[in-house]
């Protein structure tokens, strides 16, 4: 089977230059390029699995190197011809070098067998995750008003909540059968049903996550405010493309932020509470997949098998508000593991010319583990390997964080790393610097940042996205 980057699209006889691009933006046409071809994707933004959004960040711009990392073959094998509306033609070639040394690597471990991870791979996730619920399950029914018995049944639901959501994540990627509607179905069942959080709602927000990673005003995965600022570019209040609403500036943003390194692990341990509300916002408002209410339907049942198996076990509301904020706290581990990857990295704007594998790399981190600390980790430490070919199952990341460092090192880019310990601590000091900054602000009684962030969303007006593509007037 031909590796993704290796299918070439039909050719038309209309040849487009930038200029033409530029033109068809201004009209409102919703267009980018993939291997050399022009495509129109105008109608098929409100239908994309991923999201409109993730479309929206790729217009007018190149996009070879997201799509081909974030899709299945089956994009590429059925679906990607139909959008093609002509040949591009670019004297651009700043990165053109970096991206075809990255499209060579994606298609050596591609043939390697990479992207093609057995379904053996996940039998040691299939026995964890049903051990750690049957735990707490049975320990809530058999010792009830056993404290001892509590904790351990909070820790083990916790723990479940956190392996099931590295399972969902490959499933997410549609890199478990390789089908994106078997497993996304899949899916649903281990983060809606079991976890109480959209699949759908997560695919959307992952995807621009990958696209756009660590962008100040457009990256989601980092607009946290009032609870935590990861870039100055979030002082004073910023305009998020993804919510599409101004995060302003207030009294508690700067109590929360100028202490955000203190309290970084406590709000991290309430951030499933969050997940929830995003999912069910999503599902109700903004979703049109297919799936909407099989998703509605598995978070109900959450909602209703976690609720009732607290009210007929625990003896009482002390029990069970302890119960939910410790297997909460647990599970919270994840968002420990996810956010230190990226929190302490890069958020410069450095522009659309920014090659894709350049900027995984300046925005993204991994720590290191011993191997046997893998399965605590979903294998998602290495986080740099996985941007640079998010279809490639967990287990695999080990071994190609190798062939990432050895690339990196070739082209001169700077692969970043820590121990667990020192990640955290990297984080840690990367937020105190920022507080500092808030909290000499708060000292001098400064009422005004140096500099007016953004009011209005750029991805949806076509001039402020032109400057933003870089295809400025000419």
């Amino acid at each position: 089977m031909a590796p993704p980057e290796a299918i070439t699209l039909s050719k038309s006889q209309r040849k487009y230059t930038a200029a033409d691009v530029r033109e068809m933006v201004e009209r409102g046409r919703k267009v980018l390029m993939f291997r050399g071809q022009v495509l129109d994707v105008t109608r098929w933004l409100p239908y994309h699995p991923g999201g409109e959004e993730a479309l929206l960040h790729g217009i007018g711009r190149d996009m070879t190197d997201e799509i081909i990392s974030i899709h299945p073959r089956e994009v590429f094998q059925t679906q990607m011809a139909r959008f093609a509306i002509g040949e591009y033609i670019s004297s651009e070639l700043e990165h053109q070098d970096l991206s075809e040394s990255y499209r060579a690597l994606y298609a050596k471990i591609d043939r390697l067998g990479y992207l093609d991870m057995p379904y053996t791979g996940y039998t040691s996730d299939l026995i964890r995750i049903p051990i750690l619920f049957i735990t707490a399950i049975s320990l809530l029914i058999m010792a009830p008003n056993s404290i001892f018995a509590q904790i351990v049944s909070a820790s083990c639901m916790g723990m479940g909540w956190q392996q099931a959501s590295f399972v969902a994540h490959d499933l997410g990627h549609s890199s478990v059968s390789l089908n994106r509607r078997r497993d996304q179905i899949i899916g649903i069942s281990f983060g809606n049903f079991i976890g109480g959080v959209s699949l759908g709602w997560w695919k959307h927000n992952h995807n621009v996550h990958h696209i756009i990673t660590n962008h100040p005003y457009d990256d989601p995965d980092i607009h946290h405010m009032p609870f935590f600022a990861v870039s100055t570019h979030l002082l004073g209040g910023f305009y998020s493309s993804y919510y599409q609403r101004y995060f302003a500036w207030s009294p508690i943003a700067s109590f929360f932020i100028s202490l955000q390194h203190y309290l970084y692990y406590l709000v991290l341990s309430l951030a499933r509470f969050n997940l929830y509300v995003r999912s069910w916002a999503h599902l109700l408002f903004r979703s049109t997949d297919p799936l909407r209410y099989f998703e509605l339907l598995g978070l109900a049942t959450f909602i209703a098998w976690y609720s009732l198996l607290l009210a007929y076990t625990l003896p009482s509301r002390t029990a069970i508000l302890g119960y939910v904020l410790l297997s909460h706290a647990v599970a919270g581990i994840i968002h420990v593991q996810i956010t230190m990857s990226h929190f302490g990295m890069s958020t410069d704007l450095l522009g659309p010319h920014e090659s894709y594998p350049a900027k995984i790399l300046r925005t993204t981190m991994d720590f290191d583990c011993p191997p046997y600390m893998d399965w605590f980790h979903g294998g998602l430490q290495y986080q740099v390997a996985h941007h640079f070919f998010p279809r490639a199952p967990r287990h695999c990341l080990r071994e190609l964080t190798g062939l990432v460092k050895t690339w990196a090192e070739g082209h001169n880019l700077t692969y970043t790393h820590f121990g667990w310990v020192e990640g955290n601590g990297f984080v840690l000091g990367q937020m105190r610097s920022i507080a500092n900054q808030v909290r000499f602000v708060m000292r001098i009684g400064k009422e005004q940042w140096d500099y007016q962030p953004p009011t209005q969303n750029p991805i949806n007006h076509p001039h402020d996205a032109l400057s933003k593509m870089g295809l400025e007037r000419q």
